[in-house]
């Protein structure tokens, strides 16, 4: 009867030890929107110096600096926000020592979900775009890809230059 005793004791606790095996975190939790660049249906590298400027409450913000040699980028939406604006410009090098800037405009309008997943692991933003919209001064079209933005690192949009 001891020994029943203690045995059952043992296998309660060898169970209650079990079931405490850890939280399931993902290794990355940072939510990026993927962007390729493209000219007549082919990726390119462009070589132009890229940045990206988020509009974030009337400012333009920073969010990528000086991109060179880029076959893609990545950078954040805001968590909050319907619809965000970006201006990205190509800073091509002008051989006086300047550069001939050139500049889009890109609206993302999209719904922001929040994804929890314990208080562990805490809460982040996913995206899925509604409706993109640019001007084309150098691009020619931007293809959506991929609706939703998360942290699965895929490609969301295509950038198509003239």
């Amino acid at each position: 009867m001891l020994m029943t005793k203690r045995f059952a004791y043992i296998a309660a606790l060898l169970c209650l030890l079990a079931s405490c095996a850890g939280i399931d975190c993902p290794l990355n939790n940072t939510v990026q929107s993927h962007w390729s660049f493209y000219s007549q249906g082919k990726p390119i590298s462009v070589s132009d110096s890229i940045y990206v400027f988020a509009k974030v409450n009337g400012a333009d913000s920073l969010v990528i600096n000086r991109l060179y040699n880029a076959t893609d980028m990545e950078f954040p939406l805001s968590y909050y926000n319907d619809v965000d604006t970006f201006r990205i410009e190509f800073h091509q090098p002008d051989g006086k020592g300047g550069a001939i800037v050139m500049a889009e405009t890109i609206l993302i309008s999209k719904d922001n979900l929040e994804h929890f997943n314990s208080p562990e692991c805490g809460v982040w933003h996913e995206h899925r775009v509604k409706d993109l919209r640019s001007t084309t001064h150098v691009i020619d079209s931007i293809q959506t890809v991929r609706l939703k933005i998360d942290t699965n690192e895929q490609e969301n949009f295509r950038i198509h230059f003239k």
